[in-house]
């Protein structure tokens, strides 16, 4: 019979397709027992957010920003710096964009209700200072949904996606290293980036639709989703001896099922280990994640980050993963800053369009779009940021004790 060690398997969990495939064999063996797919929810999703990489078209989701445009976005720029209004007053009528609000519109839509997916291209990054892309990508994003996040226990509303192990800080969460990450979903609605530069090497975007996953899974393996929505996974809170909830990671709304995928406070990872007085996911619960991320890489579109271009990405639609990538310092014309991967990253919904939170998940979407938080919000314009947003322990110390979130442990 099939043999695993608890401790490799589960903690820190890393998706392996070997193990997936020898721990399913295991699971057979010995008669394990999964809970069923409740009632409530469907056996098959019809939408256009389900897609495959194969099938969907990147370029007909690419706007490309005409003179114009830019021209209306350099007037929005200088018109709301006149204002010397703070950031957190950035909104689609402190940021006019008289035409181009419209395309953003229908962006937004995209986003929302088609295949979840938004992408606007010709942003020229290195015309503008570090802190006026900032205000532009929170300009833009404004038009497509008017609520910012919280990214962290210390309200920032900005988070910049780079490379920082060359840092004297040993417990670095994931995004802030160059390691490949696994599909996972984050605490919003829709993710917007805007890359103000690109890698190297590597560094591509793998996105892969949600109900893709799920029509798949519906059909081949049931009890996975079983698995997943019966509200028994023991999420890591940030309080401090250790403590976990048991919740469920899968939902159901008017609009479909959707998944909360964090792997962080489940599994932990190298560099943050899941604490060992804590629980660790069952045998099930660990092939369930595999089950999910297997299905993504088989379905996912991968997509080269281009300097210059934002993309909006339904949380709730997309699965989003990263593969690993490889900086150069040298500065060129072309990169004056050097290949240095650098995105920035905004929380954004609209309350209009967004998903119908449940639960203990409400209670974190109630947080991380608290109006009064957002505005006493951080805009930190450094790209090393601060050690409480890249510290893993730094990072949990500045939310309540009793409360999660998918960046936990990573």
């Amino acid at each position: 019979m099939p043999h695993f060690d608890a401790d490799h398997d589960l903690r820190p969990h890393t998706p392996s397709l070997d193990t997936y495939l020898r721990r399913q064999a295991f699971l057979n063996a010995v008669g394990s027992t999964y809970a069923p797919l409740p009632g409530t929810f469907p056996t098959q999703v019809q939408s256009p957010s389900v897609w495959t990489g194969e099938d969907i078209d990147l370029e007909k989701l690419t706007y490309v920003l005409s003179a114009n445009d830019l021209q209306e976005i350099r007037e929005a720029l200088e018109a709301f710096k006149r204002t010397a209004a703070a950031k957190h007053e950035i909104s689609s009528d402190t940021f006019k964009l008289p035409v181009l609000s419209r395309t953003l519109r229908k962006i937004a839509h995209e986003v929302n209700s088609g295949t979840g997916i938004g992408i606007v291209s010709g942003m020229e990054p290195d015309e503008y200072t570090v802190e006026d892309s900032i205000i532009i990508h929170a300009g833009i994003s404004a038009h497509v949904a008017p609520l910012r996040g919280c990214q962290s226990g210390s309200n920032d509303q900005i988070f910049h996606i780079c490379n920082r192990e060359y840092m004297a800080v040993t417990d670095l969460r994931s995004n802030s290293t160059a390691s490949a990450l696994p599909f996972h979903t984050d605490d919003t609605d829709i993710l917007a980036f805007y890359a103000l530069e690109t890698s190297s090497s590597g560094g591509e975007m793998l996105w892969a639709s949600q109900t893709q996953v799920y029509n798949e899974l519906a059909t081949d393996r049931p009890e996975v989703l079983g698995t997943l929505a019966k509200a028994d996974w023991p999420l890591q809170t940030a309080a401090d001896p250790p403590a976990y909830i048991e919740m469920p990671i899968m939902y159901n709304d008017s609009k479909g099922p959707y998944i909360w995928l964090a792997h962080g406070n489940l599994t932990g990872n190298a560099r943050s280990p899941r604490d060992t007085r804590l629980p660790p996911i069952s045998y099930e619960q660990a092939d369930a994640l595999d089950a999910v991320h297997f299905a993504a890489v088989k379905h996912a579109v991968a997509v080269a980050p281009q300097k210059g271009n934002f993309y909006f990405v339904n949380n709730f639609s997309v699965f989003h993963s990263r593969t690993a990538y490889h900086d150069d310092a040298e500065e060129t014309d072309a990169h004056p800053r050097g290949r240095r991967r650098h995105l920035l990253r905004l929380w954004i919904r609209d309350p209009l369009h967004g998903r119908d939170m449940q639960g203990r998940l409400a209670e974190r979407w109630a947080h991380v779009f608290d109006k009064e938080s957002a505005n006493a919000g951080r805009w930190l314009l450094d790209r090393e940021m601060d050690p409480t947003v890249i510290s893993q322990k730094l990072y949990a110390r500045e939310y309540p004790a009793d409360t999660f979130n998918s960046c936990q442990n990573g």
